[in-house]
């Protein structure tokens, strides 16, 4: 998400706009700045978060997938559990799956 932020001169906030992409972000500012009523000492930011945003969804795909991955071999490891050696395997992919829970 993009947001565009326009102040007045005297740092007082003037308007707030959202978009989900910069083009249409710069084309909106574009056209406002046309209008009768924009003042030229108006400040504008534009916070671009869309990497923080997509990082975020990434991180967050991961770890579903590592989820995923560890109550698959937790089950295969609860249907072979007939040999005590399969116990601390068992025990290190529990813990694994508390930390990511």
């Amino acid at each position: 998400m993009i947001s565009l932020i326009i102040k007045k001169a005297n740092g007082d906030h003037y308007w707030k706009e959202s978009f989900s992409n910069k083009a249409d972000c710069d084309k909106w500012l574009a056209e406002e700045q046309t209008r009768p009523y924009w003042d030229p000492n108006f400040q504008v930011t534009i916070d671009d978060r869309t990497a923080i945003e997509e990082a975020r969804r990434l991180e967050s795909i991961a770890q579903a997938q590592e989820k995923n991955r560890i109550r698959s071999e937790l089950k295969e490891y609860l249907k072979n559990l007939d040999k005590a050696e399969k116990l601390p395997d068992l025990i290190d992919n529990l813990k694994k799956l508390a930390e990511l829970l």
